[in-house]
Order: structure tokens, then C-alpha cells, then sequence
């Protein structure tokens, strides 16, 4: 992706994200966290991701990560 936006969280500020996104010449941009105006979005793409995910795993869940 050109850009990639997450929370102010520690678990989004680390030096392997750091290298991850030079490395695909990716923008990583902060938002505020819990604003919902920035992080609507987001949440919306992480609720789906996960209810899909969710629906592909639900009879082999220890297989989860070959659904990837």
C-alpha cells in the first residue's frame, strides 16, 4: 500500500514497522486514538477482515494462518 494509517499505540511505533514500511516505500501516518472520525474507517476494515476470517476458520480454526 502507498499509505499505511494506524493509532498512536506502542504496538504501531516499533522499529520493525519502521524498516517494514522504508522497505515498501510506504507512508505511515498516525492518527489520534479513539477518534473516530480517523479511525471509522479502519475499524470498519478490521471488523470485516476479521467476521471473514472468522466464517473461512470456523470448522479448522487451529489452520487459520494457511487462509492468509
Amino acid at each position: 500500500p502507498r499509505m499505511l494509517q494506524s493509532g498512536n499505540s506502542r504496538g504501531f511505533i516499533n522499529e520493525a514497522l519502521s524498516e517494514m514500511t522504508k522497505l515498501l516505500g510506504t507512508q505511515h501516518r498516525l492518527c489520534t486514538p479513539y477518534h473516530l472520525r480517523g479511525n471509522g474507517v479502519t475499524e470498519n476494515h478490521v471488523k470485516a477482515t476479521m467476521e471473514l476470517i472468522g466464517k473461512k476458520i470456523k470448522a479448522k480454526k487451529h489452520e487459520w494462518d494457511a487462509h492468509l
